[in-house]
């Protein structure tokens, strides 16, 4: 899959203002968009009072027209989401619309945004109590998913959406979900965050027949997500020998503890996390366990002021305030009023107007869609599968090239200046991934979910339901 046309893209794109479900949503504004489809944020009129508004998120996806390897897809996703949708960490399918050639999938709307956003405005650094939250609700999204045979494959920030000032996250995008135990689709996910045995031909000899476990794959994901959170970037781009970072890592396991301020004890969870080999990775109960009783994540101060000057760079980084703070969408009342009362009858106008700020969640209303099969099941091995995929950016950078080091990490070797270089190339990094992107390159790893990016411009808004977080047991 490559996308949808221009023409359909266009199409897509030119929604704001219009009615569905007769009458009862009205989509105010593009949310974001992705390679396969565009989310609004929807104004529900039937279940909006007065004192409470309700708002969704709709995401649009064209369905008149496609090939049936496109139809299969599409099938795919919205099964296996709307089959775990009822989790309180999953972003819920309220209900799938088909309407002139297009399918409307009524979600959960999130004010906060995605992590990836939160992430890079620090909202989780140095917060202890907060990490162990959000990564526990995570760990519960995933857990769940995973009982009830379904395994994501494309775990990351960007497909983790947030609410309550980001306390309460919440599982997003199946576009690469599948019902399979093991699968052959090599390449499928995001460079950061996918495994290396689901990259060919490296590590092949670690799976039998060629298959990988979707199990461990996403177990990796989620160690890459921890050290997000931990450190505020990744420790690698892409998990194969051709990544120093990583290659280093694959001879010496204790590498991490070495260039990233992280404690003894989650440098030794991380070990079980990583473990090359699938078979030998922490299931997600004990990765649960281990999170728990988890009694500090970062490094401390005093051990901070010991630590090699690595270490003390990535601190740094850490800590330096985000660039630019994230720009915030204008509030629904200001849509309205700006932009969309010629296209709105009177009634829906004055209704949205006198909305208040702070509205309730709507109930849940979940349509299931057909369950599936086994030949729903479909296989990512698409030459032409080039998706979004993960920037990296300034303050979420992998460590960059660190070949000069020996196995044996010799911190004596590396100055101040030095060890500083490899934690400030995050603006030429994007500009030069921008680059790959604008020429059809970008480094070999395939992505093909729907709406990969599709959250991505996510911004709060003022009167948006905010569920409660998570209590930790």
């Amino acid at each position: 899959m490559v996308g949808i046309s221009a023409a359909d893209n266009a199409k897509l794109s030119s929604l704001v203002g219009r009615h569905i479900e007769q009458g009862r949503l009205i989509l105010l504004s593009i949310l974001g968009s992705g390679a396969y489809g565009v989310v609004y944020l929807a104004y529900d009129c039937l279940l909006s009072t007065r004192s409470t508004p309700a708002y969704f998120a709709v995401k649009c996806l064209i369905r008149e027209g496609v090939t049936p390897r496109e139809k299969k897809f599409q099938d795919r996703e919205l099964a296996l989401h709307q089959t775990s949708s009822d989790h309180p960490n999953i972003v819920t399918v309220h209900r799938i619309l088909e309407e002139d050639g297009m399918f409307f999938v009524v979600l959960d709307y999130c004010p906060d945004g995605d992590m990836f956003s939160l992430l890079t405005d620090r909202r989780y650094h140095g917060d202890e109590t907060l990490i162990k939250s959000v990564f526990l609700q995570i760990l519960d999204a995933v857990e769940y998913l995973h009982s009830k045979g379904i395994y994501h494959r494309d775990l990351k920030p960007e497909n983790i959406l947030c609410a309550d000032d980001g306390r309460h996250v919440l599982l997003a995008d199946f576009g690469l979900a599948t019902n399979e135990r093991r699968s052959s689709d090599v390449g499928c996910g995001s460079s950061f965050y996918i495994s290396p045995e689901c990259i060919n031909p490296y590590f092949s000899s670690l799976v039998a027949d060629g298959k990988y476990p979707t199990a461990q794959n996403d177990i990796w994901s989620l160690g890459v997500i921890l050290i997000n959170l931990v450190c505020s970037r990744n420790p690698w781009r892409v998990a194969c020998p051709t990544d120093d970072t990583f290659r280093l890592y694959s001879k010496r396991n204790g590498l991490l503890g070495d260039i990233l301020p992280i404690s003894s004890e989650l440098n030794d969870l991380l070990k079980r996390i990583f473990s090359l080999n699938p078979s030998h990775r922490i299931s997600l109960k004990e990765l649960r366990e281990s999170v728990v009783k988890m009694r500090q994540f970062g490094m401390s101060e005093k051990d901070l002021a010991k630590a090699n000057p690595i270490i003390k760079a990535a601190a740094r980084a850490a800590n330096e305030s985000p660039a630019q703070p994230r720009k915030k969408n204008p509030s629904p009342t200001e849509t309205f009023a700006k932009d969309l009362v010629p296209a709105y009858p009177q009634e829906y106008l004055s209704r949205a107007q006198a909305a208040a700020q702070q509205p309730v969640r709507p109930k849940r209303h979940l349509a299931r869609f057909p369950s599936l099969d086994a030949s729903s099941s479909s296989s990512t091995n698409d030459s032409s599968s080039t998706g979004p995929r993960t920037p990296p950016i300034s303050g979420l950078d992998p460590i960059d090239t660190i070949s000069d080091m020996d196995e044996e990490m010799a911190d004596v070797r590396f100055t101040q200046e030095q060890s500083t270089s490899y934690f400030s190339t995050g603006e030429a990094a994007r500009h030069m991934h921008a680059k790959q992107m604008q020429n059809g390159s970008g480094g070999g790893v395939r992505q093909h979910g729907f709406l990969t990016s599709a959250f991505r411009k996510i911004r709060g808004l003022p009167g948006a339901p905010k569920p409660a977080p998570a209590v930790i047991s």
